[in-house]
């Protein structure tokens, strides 16, 4: 049991030479890594103390390897998602009509049954998927599938996992060959395993169960992936005569960092314990604290904080700045922008290419250009927030002067003549004050919000994604105005949205990234690496599961962040509005129990007494570090209060 720091990987590679000068033959000996990047560390340490003839493979690679040799199916990356969805409506309408769904995919929740099938191996008996409130039995559907897939030879990247272990189930003679061949099995990173690799781990390691893995509790980010904190937690439960070794300390950050990423995750309580610790000589580390009125000024913020340090910690690529979704590097790359600091290339015009962006430059220039509005924008503003009105009718309005001419003598009912009206109205009242040069760039999105209420839109129709670095269309929309807050007059926005979308269509290549730049990355891609500065950005609240086993989960990417600091911390958030993980990271648990009051009085005496002429150095000394820790905990419990 490994936590962060304390050399997972050179634990598991020594154990690796351990087993070959006891001995064991390499051809025996098999090492399993959660993914490439992961296998390609494993095989580098291992070439470097000599040892070469170890097979070191990923889950994935290994299962396909497996089926190769059996089926002779082959992985076709390009086609296989437009493929399964084909197959899966197939399937699915072998048992069901699916209906059509406005603003939606009806064949979404078949997909993730799908994943979940053959990640989680879920019983499948009682199995229901909701379609429009009716529940629908979903083995059928699954049988169905499975019979499309065998016919097409269609193979997955789950059904590298899931059908090797099939297929080991099925081949008494293959499964033997396997466990034969290979005696001893190590695993990396053992928490992110799903229950179908757990299952292809544990039919290769019969009879013997010569099984040897590292991992860690508090870093099992990949839920969404079908990964579960009681694989590892229950480790022994599986495995009845495995032994724990519990490693404690964080040879990679400095005290600060471990003493408060300590804080922040022993509020989990799914977790094994461990008295986690810095090395002995460990550096103290510095710890910052920033906070905004918005998105914006965070940037601004963090940007003016790594400007102001590298000639102390030093260069820019020995900062990074982690976040929890990819949106917030395009305001970030904007302050970074302005102060001349190097980074992570980031293409803004992406930001305009997304659903929303689309929204809200098909708003902007419905009140700039009217004109010049296209039918695919006018489309987009009359559905998106949805106006109840025909998709007939909305597929007849082409341009503004017909949309305008239309709310005047429509053949619709009172209500919703009523409401295009209304529409046309506001819109119209939003390009008099553009024209007299009243808005900036940020009331003028303000307005557009206020006006036609996209950001209430936006929470209703967020769901979740498969990839959880991916930003909701609320956040999308809050990025959005946040970059508009680079831009004091709303026309220079619109010119500069107009200019991205009109190049959207050709995407040029990146431009090549900084040989010294900061580091952007999201916490999850950031897994495994470590900089000696690190900026945690947006530690505020929204996004946040109410439901246990998720906020956990989400502490545990949280802790990812703070323990990938060797030396500095930055953390930012929005003034009033800060996430329940920023007060658990920054306060001393030492003093929760202490009511504000009694910090202010423990301090007003602390510095009466250190006004004292004759105090001798160590009791000095004594008080300074007191008061300090209490004016901090004073000032972040001010922080964690709304409206402070």
């Amino acid at each position: 049991m490994a936590p962060a720091g304390s050399g997972k990987t050179k634990t598991l590679t020594n154990r690796i030479v351990h087993l070959l000068n006891q001995g064991i033959p390499g051809e025996q000996i098999l090492a399993l890594a959660f993914n490439k990047k992961a296998a390609d560390e494993m095989n580098e340490r291992l070439q470097q103390k000599g040892v070469s003839h170890v097979q070191v493979r990923t889950f994935h690679a290994l299962g396909y390897q497996m089926l190769r040799e059996t089926l002779g199916w082959r992985y076709d990356g390009d086609a296989v998602h437009e493929k399964m969805r084909q197959l899966l409506r197939q399937a699915v309408n072998a048992h069901i009509q699916l209906p059509a769904k406005r603003g939606g995919d009806p064949l979404e929740p078949f997909l993730e049954a799908l994943r979940r099938a053959k990640t989680e191996l879920l019983p499948l008996a009682d199995w229901v998927v909701n379609v429009e409130e009716i529940p629908v039995a979903f083995a059928p559907i699954f049988d169905s599938f499975l019979r499309l897939q065998n016919r097409h030879k269609l193979l997955t990247f789950d059904d590298m996992i899931y059908l090797a272990a099939r297929l080991l189930f099925k081949d008494d003679d293959f499964r033997r060959r396997y466990q034969q061949q290979y005696s001893y099995l190590l695993v990396d990173e053992f928490q992110d395993l799903n229950q179908s690799q757990l299952l292809l781990l544990q039919l290769l390691s019969l009879p013997e169960n010569n099984v040897f893995v590292v991992g860690d509790d508090d870093q099992m980010i990949y839920g969404w992936r079908g990964a579960e904190v009681r694989h590892i937690i229950d480790f022994t439960r599986r495995f009845p005569m495995a032994v724990d070794c519990v490693l404690k300390t964080n040879y990679c950050s400095s005290r600060t960092v471990v003493g408060h990423s300590r804080r922040l995750i022993e509020h989990n309580q799914l977790r094994v314990y461990k008295a986690i610790r810095p090395r002995l000589e460990a550096q103290p580390g510095l710890l910052f604290v920033r906070v905004g009125a918005d998105l914006w000024e965070q940037a601004e913020l963090t940007a003016a904080w790594i400007k102001e340090m590298p000639q102390k910690f030093g260069g820019w690529s020995d900062y990074a700045i982690l976040y929890r979704y990819r949106a917030y590097q395009y305001p970030l790359a904007l302050a970074l922008d302005k102060q001349d600091v190097p980074h992570t290339a980031v293409d803004l015009r992406r930001l305009f290419w997304t659903p929303v962006g689309r929204d809200l430059f098909a708003y902007l220039n419905l009140i700039f250009d009217p004109d010049t509005a296209a039918a695919e924008q006018m489309a987009r503003v009359l559905k998106r927030p949805n106006k109840y009105l025909t998709n007939q009718f909305v597929a007849s309005i082409t341009s503004w002067r017909q949309l305008a001419e239309t709310a005047l003598m429509a053949d619709m009912a009172d209500w919703q003549l009523e409401k295009l009206e209304e529409f046309v109205d506001s819109l119209r009242r939003l390009q008099q004050q553009v024209r007299s040069g009243q808005l900036s760039a940020t009331s003028l999105v303000y307005q557009v919000d206020l006006a036609f209420g996209l950001q209430t839109f936006y929470r209703g129709e967020s769901r979740p994604s498969a990839d959880l670095d991916e930003e909701s269309d609320a956040i999308l929309f809050e990025t959005l105005f946040a970059v508009a807050a680079n831009f004091p007059q709303a026309a220079d926005f619109y010119a500069y949205a107009r200019e991205a979308v009109a190049r959207s269509a050709s995407w040029e290549r990146p431009a090549p990234e900084p040989t010294d730049g900061v580091v952007f990355s999201t916490i999850h891609q950031a897994k495994g690496k470590e900089w000696p500065n690190v900026v945690y950005f947006n530690v505020s609240q929204g996004g946040h599961s109410s439901d246990p086993a998720e906020l956990e989960e989400e502490r545990r990417v949280a802790y990812v962040a703070v323990t990938r600091a060797r030396d500095n911390l930055l953390v930012t958030a929005v003034r009033g509005r800060t996430s329940p993980f920023f007060g658990e990271l920054l306060l001393d648990p030492a003093l929760r129990g202490q009511k504000t009051g009694q910090l202010e009085r423990r301090l007003a005496t602390c510095r009466r007494e250190l006004k004292r002429t004759n105090l001798n150095p160590a009791r000095r000394a004594a008080l300074e570090e007191e008061v300090r820790q209490l004016d901090w905990e004073r000032n972040i419990r001010q922080l964690t209060v709304a409206g402070k």
